[in-house]
């Protein structure tokens, strides 16, 4: 219910006659202090009461004359009157108190996010068909020259078997095998030119292809789609294929770890062989070149495929190499833009279209190059990837995704992998 101030009791006014009503034996030695002046001060003269004290004020805890004493408690009075009208003014707020109705307000912005979402919709939707046109254009000519290239392959490694082999009258089995396989080769050429298909990138992996019926489901992420040509990998074909090759290294080596570095491209195997510190070049058949790396080179730590060159970059302690393997005769020549900073070994790139990262040491240094200038773009140290640390870090393995995407095998204080 609301304050009044009938509720509360009021404070008595002291009056002189009413203070000698009080018995002398209990008055408080506390409260009464005679022979001291006033201590009352005028805020506006800045003057004190020459009055003598007669009681200590409870509201300010100083000794006052009567006057003043009065005047004190009428301040009290009015700040207790103040709350008292603040406390009533505030239940009644209470009281009235609704929750405020908004809903219109928020179906109106819904509606018109709705709106504009259709037009964008309807804009992306008009984009896409087109980019479905444009890709099966491309796909379809791209198709023909495929064809095109395995009629001709099937002339000159198929039919030439096959009219020789009819007109002989005696053959050799190993004929018939180099037929078997050549078709077999064939057989998966063509598998492969039939897998280039066109997708839809929904987001998130969700990929809805055009043949699809009902696997598509619609998930809460609104995402623009993307058009996407894609050549489907096939890893049983790959494993369980007559084109599976295996090339023997010979290792002296007496531990269970082998120690080998090796990328590929399309058509290249590079295998640096630690043990005797040597690179070793296979092409998809046999062993193609090696021996072009020097033992007197310092121990290489890292190779990469570099499809923005075109070629191998083989990085050592203290420089970094680039091998041409398009044609012979093979050489690798060094990357004089690239030295160790302050002797510190470089231990491991990682490339993504034009950009080189070099880590140094256990991350000591991380180098950003532009291959397209072999130009140095930027250099982080330990202490920015981790400011906040006092631990030891030593970062031993960096990959550079997309360009905008880094992923670093990071050890703290040896004992805990992040």
């Amino acid at each position: 219910m609301p304050f009044t101030n009938n509720t509360l009791l009021e404070t008595s006014i002291l009056s002189s006659s009413q203070i000698n009503y009080n018995n002398k034996n209990h008055r408080s030695s506390k409260r009464f202090r005679p022979l001291v002046q006033c201590n009352h001060i005028n805020q506006l003269t800045n003057e004190q009461c020459t009055a003598d004290g007669f009681m200590e004020c409870a509201h300010c805890d100083q000794i006052c004359c009567l006057i003043h004493i009065t005047q004190h408690q009428d301040e009290l009075k009015q700040l207790r009157d103040n709350l008292l009208e603040d406390a009533s003014e505030t239940y009644v707020t209470l009281s009235e108190m609704q929750v405020t109705d908004s809903r219109k307000q928020l179906q109106s912005n819904l509606v018109l996010w709705k709106t504009r979402m259709l037009i964008k919709i309807e804009r992306i939707y008009g984009k896409l068909l087109d980019d479905v046109e444009e890709s099966f254009i491309k796909v379809s000519s791209d198709f023909e020259v495929t064809k095109k290239n395995l009629a001709n392959e099937f002339e000159e490694n198929v039919s030439s078997k096959l009219e020789r082999l009819s007109n002989k009258c005696d053959f050799y089995p190993h004929e018939l095998d180099e037929l078997r396989l050549s078709l077999n080769e064939m057989h998966i050429r063509i598998r492969e030119a039939r897998t280039s298909m066109i997708n839809i990138d929904f987001g998130n992996g969700n990929m809805c292809l055009l043949d699809s019926d009902d696997r598509f489901e619609l998930t809460n992420n609104i995402e623009s789609p993307k058009i996407m040509i894609q050549t489907k990998p096939d890893i049983e074909r790959i494993l369980n294929g007559s084109y599976l090759r295996q090339f023997n290294i010979e290792i002296d080596n007496d531990s269970n770890h082998i120690p080998l570095l090796y990328d590929t491209s399309n058509t290249h195997l590079l295998v640096c062989n630690h043990e005797s510190n040597t690179l070793e070049l296979f092409n998809h058949a046999e062993r193609i070149g090696g021996g072009f790396w020097s033992k007197e080179y310092s121990l290489i730590t890292c190779i990469k495929w570099c499809s923005y060159l075109n070629t191998f970059l083989v990085l050592c302690s203290q420089s970094l190499y680039a091998l041409n393997c398009c044609q012979e005769p093979f050489n690798i020549y060094p990357i004089a833009q690239v030295t160790p900073i302050d002797g510190n070994r470089m231990k491991y790139i990682s490339i993504n279209n034009d950009i080189l990262l070099i880590k140094h040491g256990h991350g000591l240094f991380v180098d950003s190059y532009s291959l397209e200038k072999m130009k140095l773009i930027k250099r982080w140290t330990k202490n920015d990837f981790y400011p906040d640390t006092e631990n030891t870090i030593y970062i031993h393995r960096i990959e550079l995704y997309s360009n905008f995407c880094l992923a670093m095998n990071v050890e703290i204080d040896e004992d805990n992998d992040v």
